[in-house]
């Protein structure tokens, strides 16, 4: 087939889920497909990309951020609106390409583009949404510490609704990441068939060396500016570590991960790595000793933990971590909530040396039974055919 791969990034560098997703699925199935790239960037055309896409245009970034959009969708008296998360070139040159380029397939990878699709839809369409926002912002509505809080992120539950009831429901077919995502994709966009198709991981590139583990360090990784992933690093430092200090004084805690917040840096201490961006996460995930993924909001699946499991790492997550994988208590994983039930985790892991090596066995076993890009590239294949004959069978 020839495919329209729609994004609203530029693809590259392989620093998050989304980017990730498409290089490696790209990467699979370019042999049976041919893929063209369009998407949001002000980057050069790496030689990666220039590899894998048959064609690829750029579009300057819009003026507004995804999140603005969303909230631009109500205005102030309740009506509804769409203001531009939008770009009138990108709109245009969707509108001339979709019809005359012989493509099979739109495929759009996450959500901020949605806004440029024509009116009139003249391909099958694939909505790559991956994560729910309607999961986000509902588990954030139950953590928001103030009524002040609390109703302005009910406004955005709200808002997210009709963002995704105005958007998503032209699509075809739809994906997310995990099924707890596909359940509150519904509410929204109950017409849309909806698969779940969970990320991959390099097996080979994600390889454990255990030689070079350290005796008594926890490993957290994510980008630091995400709003959940801040407070699951503030969560970890303030009100699970000083449980575990008190078992094991000489604890480490690295916190890894590109722009931190000023909440983030100011966790920083003694035994208190908050490293940053760094090029490789591997040498930071190879001398921990546990990973620990204490999240509390945010939805979708944690690409982290098939980093973690990958690498033999032992995990201790909490419940919203764990985002549909499959898990098993107490053979490839620990799932805990509270911050005393995690630190008791924590350092039951790191004291047990049988169950430390059990959970590391069994977690890179899970890896490469379930979670190659290469099985989830064969998924996504399906998915792209029955969104095809869905389409024509309207």
């Amino acid at each position: 087939m020839k495919i329209l791969v729609l994004c609203d990034r530029f693809p590259f560098p392989l620093q998050n889920g989304q980017n990730l997703r498409i290089y490696h699925y790209v990467t699979h199935l370019s042999k049976k497909h041919q893929f063209d790239l369009v998407c949001y960037g002000d980057n050069e055309i790496p030689f990666p990309l220039r590899k894998l896409f048959h064609k690829i245009k750029i579009f300057p970034n819009p003026r507004l951020t995804l999140k603005k959009e969303r909230s631009s969708l109500i205005d102030l008296k309740g009506k509804f609106s769409i203001v531009s998360y939008k770009s009138q070139k990108m709109t245009s040159w969707l509108q001339e390409n979709m019809s005359c380029q012989n493509y099979d397939l739109l495929w759009m990878s996450g959500v901020g583009a949605a806004a440029n699709l024509p009116k009139v839809k003249k391909l099958p369409f694939l909505a790559d949404i991956i994560d729910s926002g309607l999961l986000t912002y509902w588990r954030s509505l139950r953590t928001a510490p103030t009524l002040e809080k609390k109703i302005r992120t009910g406004k955005r539950l709200i808002q997210e609704v009709i963002f995704e009831y105005s958007y998503f429901n032209k699509a075809d077919s739809s994906i997310v990441v995990s099924e707890l995502d596909a359940r509150y994709l519904r509410w929204s966009c109950p017409q849309v068939p909806i698969s779940t198709l969970h990320n991959g991981v390099d097996e080979n590139y994600f390889f454990p060396d255990f030689k070079k583990t350290d005796p008594a360090t926890i490993i957290f990784e994510g980008s630091m500016e995400f709003p959940p992933n801040v407070d699951a690093a503030c969560f970890l430092v303030q009100d699970i570590l000083p449980h575990i200090e008190i078992e094991i004084p000489d604890i480490r805690v690295l916190l890894v991960g590109r722009d931190p917040t000023p909440a983030v840096l100011a966790l920083a201490k003694s035994n208190v790595t908050v490293t940053g961006f760094v090029e490789d996460i591997r040498p930071y995930l190879t001398q921990a000793t546990v990973f620990v993924c204490p999240m509390r909001t945010g939805a979708g699946i944690k690409n982290k933990l098939l980093q973690a499991w990958s690498m033999g790492k032992p995990i201790i997550a909490s419940p919203s971590a764990i985002g549909g994988l499959f898990v098993q208590e107490g053979e490839n994983i620990l799932i805990r909530s509270g911050a005393k039930e995690i630190a008791n985790a924590i350092v039951k892991v790191i004291k047990d040396k049988v169950l430390h090596q059990k959970l590391a066995e069994e977690g890179r076993k899970t890896i490469c039974m379930h979670y190659t890009w290469e099985q989830k590239s064969k998924e996504l294949d399906s998915i792209f055919h029955f969104t095809v004959n869905t389409f024509h069978q309207k």
